[in-house]
């Protein structure tokens, strides 16, 4: 997500989260998404989500 805001973004799509182990036991988690810029946030979230 840090890579996200730093480029510009203002919202991720399509997430897929994986998780697994590690040949020693060792948990992962990997995370993926696409990074994009919506214009008008209003023109899609309901309106308490600003305040």
């Amino acid at each position: 997500m840090t890579n996200a805001l730093a480029s510009g973004a203002n919202c991720i799509l399509a997430v897929d989260i994986d998780y697994g182990t590690t040949g020693n036991n060792a948990a992962t988690v990997n995370m993926q998404g696409t990074a994009v810029v919506i214009a008008n946030l209003s023109a899609v979230l309901a309106e308490d989500t600003f305040d």
